[in-house]
């Protein structure tokens, strides 16, 4: 026999990130990747209230979807932290105005071309470099590589709007075919 190991803590906050006791009390939501060791927050509005309280269900569903979708993938389960790093990817991209489904059609977002994406990134951070800022962390090999090997870090990358602009004028430049978001929309 087999013994589950328990997975995650669901948890009600206050607007200060405080555990409280029941969802009447809750603005917010906490879920932690218990063997991760990492916990996601989100504040979703004024305590008592209806919205906030479904809210608050949706988050931790949500959350549990993504998690339980990488750690029980049939042909490929991932580890925990392969689950911390796709929940903080979806994250990222709610924040920046997209919700991404697992499958494929057209509710899904673009899928983005990591050598593209790399290129672009390092060409804003030579340039940025170049005008005073911050230089560059390596070359572009090395963001290649650190795009492909934390997906966390990517998904900050396609967070950052110039880099989003960037992208899709680089895919114009190269003929590509795929229609660039609105800047209302994921940009």
């Amino acid at each position: 026999m087999s013994t589950k190991q328990k997975v995650s803590d669901r948890t009600f906050i206050d607007v200060n990130g405080n555990e409280v006791d029941s969802m009447e009390q809750a603005t917010g939501a906490r879920y932690t990747l218990v063997q991760a060791g990492k916990s996601f927050d989100v504040q979703l509005g004024q305590a008592g209230a209806m919205p906030t309280m479904f809210a608050i269900f949706g988050f931790w569903t949500k959350i549990g979807n993504v998690a339980n979708t990488t750690l029980n993938d049939k042909d490929d389960p991932g580890t925990h932290e392969d689950a911390a790093s796709d929940i903080q990817e979806f994250l990222d991209g709610v924040t920046a105005g997209t919700w991404r489904e697992a499958g494929t059609g057209a509710a899904r977002g673009p899928k983005y071309d990591n050598a593209i994406l790399a290129h672009v990134l390092f060409e804003q951070v030579t340039a940025n470099a170049a005008n005073g800022g911050k230089a560059a962390a390596g070359d572009l090999a090395h963001y290649a590589g650190r795009i492909e090997a934390d997906k966390g870090y990517r998904a900050k990358v396609l967070a950052n709007p110039a880099i989003k602009t960037g992208y899709f004028a680089e895919l114009a430049k190269r003929g590509s075919t795929v229609p660039a978001p609105s800047v209302d929309g994921l940009v």
